[in-house]
């Protein structure tokens, strides 16, 4: 295969992946602005740190916590799967709920919002900056 052929299939595979990853970011960063956008806030307290393993990963901490809503009713929630807590039992929280769904909070911070579309919209852009760089460093393959 010639040097400029593998160039162009290099460029390809990281352009349409990056794109994919923006187009990703893109969609859940809609979702998450919604879900703001829509939520209703509660004061909330981190009740237990879970620790849990599975197959193939080493262990994580998820973060329990309770809230209870505009009409007094107590709930509880729980964070993703971190490799370090960021929280300490007792902590206050802010919550964040949708009223029709209340076991699907979140609590407000970047990490539970924000932290995975940047995390895809950067390697999207990365993927897609490599991939335009090395489709023009293929034109010097003639």
């Amino acid at each position: 295969m010639k040097p400029r052929s593998v160039l162009t299939i290099i460029a390809l595979v990281f352009t349409l992946g990056g794109l994919s990853l923006i187009i990703l970011a893109a969609f859940q960063l809609r979702e998450v602005r919604a879900f703001v956008r829509t939520a209703a806030v509660a004061d909330g307290r981190v009740v237990k740190l879970e620790f849990g393993r599975s197959p193939g990963f080493r262990g994580g901490y998820n973060t329990v916590f309770t809230f209870s809503d505009a009409s007094g009713q107590k709930h509880k929630g729980h964070t993703s799967w971190s490799t370090r807590p960021g929280y300490k039992v007792g902590d206050k929280v802010v919550v964040l709920y949708q009223p029709k769904s209340p076991e699907a909070a979140r609590i407000r911070s970047f990490r539970a919002l924000w932290l995975f579309p940047t995390i895809f919209g950067c390697l999207g852009i990365a993927f897609s900056m490599v991939g335009a760089f090395v489709g023009m460093r293929r034109k010097t393959y003639t």
